[in-house]
């Protein structure tokens, strides 16, 4: 692969992360004083789960202005809080589903809403984040959105010829 294209690749990588994951990512542990950058808790907290690394990527590739910056900081920051009880209600179904499935006689009933259970938990995370990411999109001009679709076909496309989730990995697609 060529250096640029191996660079527009991993661009597009950042942004996605950063415009379509943000909402169902796990806060990762804050880091105290002295780490990272040197600031506080409560600094890291503002950032979010990657420091606000991923939306200053996205932020500077797709020339966002500081209005739009602030505004896709608050839309995703949102929308991970909302995100939250979501993701461990996940984690309490398939919790629940792996103390099923590891009985001698599992029960197929309850198996079966277990998992009708954690799917619609995947269901509404997953209109979590395209609410978010519609909300991000309006924040964006013309050029911005084409821009942004480019990246994303490139990142689609990547994917896919690598097989992307959901393929052997053990993701949710």
């Amino acid at each position: 692969m060529k250096p640029r294209t191996r660079h527009a690749a991993l661009t597009a990588l950042l942004i996605a992360g950063a415009t379509l994951t943000a909402v169902a990512a796990p806060p990762r542990p804050v880091q105290g004083p002295g780490q990272g950058q040197g600031q506080g808790p409560a600094a890291a907290e503002a950032r979010g789960p990657h420091g606000g690394h991923l939306l200053r990527l996205a932020a500077h590739y797709l020339q966002l202005t500081d209005e739009q910056t602030t505004a896709a900081r608050q839309i995703f920051e949102d929308a991970r809080t909302a995100a939250q009880p979501l993701i461990e209600q996940l984690r309490t179904s398939r919790q629940q589903l792996r103390d099923l499935l590891d009985q001698a006689n599992p029960d197929a009933a309850a198996v079966g809403q277990a998992v009708i259970a954690a799917d619609a938990t995947r269901e509404q995370l997953r209109a979590l984040r395209e609410d978010a990411t519609a909300d991000f999109r309006a924040l964006l001009t013309t050029e911005q959105q084409a821009r942004l679709d480019a990246f994303l076909a490139a990142l689609h496309a990547l994917r896919d010829r690598r097989g992307g989730p959901g393929e052997g990995d053990g993701g949710e697609g």
